[in-house]
């Protein structure tokens, strides 16, 4: 099992914006419950309609294309990676993408 780092969401409308939540508590928190359930079962993802997509550069490349950014219902976002002083590129994209 990995290790949950503190993490926070943005939930994005077609206006493109966000809205934030810190979840501090991973145990008890709908979001997390949501993601993990829909990431373990495929049956899971079929009935809500949701995927996942993982990783900053798959992430960024999606929120970098209008039609695909549209699609985002929610972003699930590490403390590790928002606090990050990161040079890659594609951090300083997802940065720019999130408003952080």
């Amino acid at each position: 099992h990995r290790r949950m780092h503190s993490i926070s969401t943005a939930s994005l409308s077609t206006s493109s914006h966000m809205s934030w939540e810190m979840i501090t508590n991973h145990q008890s928190s709908k979001t997390v419950k949501l993601f993990k359930s829909i990431h373990k079962n495929k049956s899971k993802r079929n009935e809500s309609g949701f995927t996942i997509a993982e990783g900053v550069r798959l992430v960024t490349d999606i929120l970098s294309d209008e039609q695909s950014r549209r699609l985002v219902k929610r972003i699930i976002v590490s403390e590790s990676v928002l606090n990050g002083q990161s040079n890659n590129e594609y951090q300083q994209q997802l940065e720019h993408w999130l408003n952080v």
